[in-house]
């Protein structure tokens, strides 16, 4: 039971947890990097899914496009760094992922 919480929760806690501290304790950007890659660094040893980043960011954009419409721009602006960010985190755990994946078809 707490392997399947682990497995199926915390990969959508800790991205969540990240933005808010992200978003409403704005930071420079090396603070902001090193959360950002503390983030990739946790799903790459937990091997969770990097695709939770891009739907995450997705979700962002969407929402960004929903304030445009509403002109609120300050909150547009922050939403669309923070959806950067998570698709840069994304891309970059799928390479991950991809050259695990190779690297044990090599060995096996």
């Amino acid at each position: 039971m707490s392997n399947e919480i682990t497995k199926r929760i915390i990969p959508f806690i800790i991205p969540l947890a990240v933005m808010i501290v992200v978003y409403f304790l704005p930071q420079d950007d090396v603070k902001t990097l090193l959360l950002f890659g503390l983030l990739v660094f946790a799903f790459y040893m937990y091997r969770f899914d990097p695709r939770i980043h891009i739907g995450i960011a997705i979700s962002l954009l969407i929402f960004s496009a929903i304030l445009t419409a509403l002109s609120w721009d300050n909150q547009v602006n922050r939403l669309s760094e923070l959806a950067y960010w998570f698709l840069v985190v994304g891309i970059i755990g799928i390479i991950v992922d991809v050259s695990r994946n190779r690297i044990i078809r090599k060995v096996t």
